[in-house]
């Protein structure tokens, strides 16, 4: 199953400007963020465990995140054009999720 988020109400083309897709699988929750989010991505409602890890695909090393409730904020690394692994779209995956 993929949901989206709206972050506003200004629609673009079939999908609202700004959306993140989610999807989920053996515990693991994929984000997926068609523009670079910037220096934080903050993701809402995320029941995490003791062993959640977050990755973003293409890399190899983790991502820094934090807990502030039930939402999670990745600490979004920077990187430079020929280290971003795609142009298109951004999976960032959170691992351990219940």
């Amino acid at each position: 199953m993929i949901a989206w988020r709206c972050h506003d109400a200004e629609r673009v083309g079939w999908a609202p400007a700004h959306a993140d897709f989610f999807t989920t699988k053996d515990g693991t929750l994929y984000v997926i963020t068609p523009r670079w989010p910037g220096e934080k991505l903050v993701v809402k409602d995320v029941e995490v465990s003791p062993d959640t890890a977050v990755t973003k695909l293409g890399l190899a090393q983790s991502i820094r995140w934090d807990r502030s409730g039930s939402d999670v904020t990745i600490h979004v690394p920077a990187l430079s054009v020929d280290e971003v692994p795609c142009q298109y779209a951004y999976v960032f995956r959170i691992t351990h999720v219940k």
